[in-house]
């Protein structure tokens, strides 16, 4: 892209790490499935880092300012780097807001909405079979930054129903979905957020093992970009075989 051909292409920070443990998984008659674990997160660990919406977050454009602090001197000179105004340096993050190309681990250092300490938490998944007709799944999980009581709340949940099937003629398989991952704000209609996911699936039956997958889904992302998260609406065609 013009104007970013000298942005870095090597530099890194450390990894991070979450575990789920312990847990428990319990199924009543046919019909339920119960799922309970105990989450801990590693500083700036965002769950679902390679969810389905990654691919549309790999950079994100951002204008930051940030009070000066001795204590964060290393991030603040790896923010830099990304800087697209060469002119200027880490004692300006003080004085006014400066443009940024940010990859998407180093964006989170500079996000007021993702945990920057060691989270605890839960996830609860509950699916529910009707029949062999319809498969209804809800999941959520919450995270908590445990050195400090004041702060947010963040959450993942999913919602999706799903018709197996033979249920109606010529459709193969139909599924509506919503999902969110790691926001502060859960469903909030009212400004659109990145790692967000809805949409409708539909497979309709040409043959005995063949069909065509129609998949409309709404993605959130910055595109223009100008800080601002837009509504990118897109869909698709699959060809499945089934042997």
């Amino acid at each position: 892209m013009p104007g970013l051909e000298g942005l870095p292409k090597s530099i890194f920070r450390d990894g991070t790490w979450g575990i789920n443990f312990p847990g428990v998984w319990v199924k009543y008659h046919h019909w339920w499935e119960f799922k309970f674990a105990f989450n801990l997160n590693s500083a700036l660990h965002i769950p679902q880092y390679f969810g389905t919406t990654y691919d549309y977050e790999r950079v994100r454009y951002i204008e930051y300012q940030s009070d000066l602090n001795e204590h964060a001197t290393d991030a603040l000179e790896m923010v830099m780097v990304y800087s697209l105004d060469d002119d200027k340096e880490i004692a300006d993050l003080s004085d006014e807001k400066l443009p940024f190309i940010l990859p998407k681990d180093i964006h989170s250092m500079t996000d007021h909405t993702q945990i920057k300490f060691p989270s605890l938490g839960y996830s609860f998944e509950a699916v529910y079979h009707f029949k062999k007709l319809v498969d209804a799944n809800c999941s959520f999980s919450l995270f908590k930054d445990y050195t400090d009581s004041d702060s947010d709340n963040f959450y993942n949940y999913h919602l999706s129903l799903a018709l197996q099937d033979n249920i109606l003629e010529y459709v193969s398989e139909a599924k509506l979905y919503y999902t969110q991952f790691f926001t502060n704000v859960p469903f909030d209609n009212e400004v659109y957020h990145e790692n967000m996911l809805r949409g409708v699936k539909i497979g309709f039956r040409v043959m005995k093992s063949i069909s065509i997958i129609v998949d409309y889904h709404d993605v959130f992302y910055d595109k223009e970009p100008d800080g601002i998260v837009d509504l990118v609406r897109t869909g698709g065609i699959d060809l499945k075989l089934s042997f």
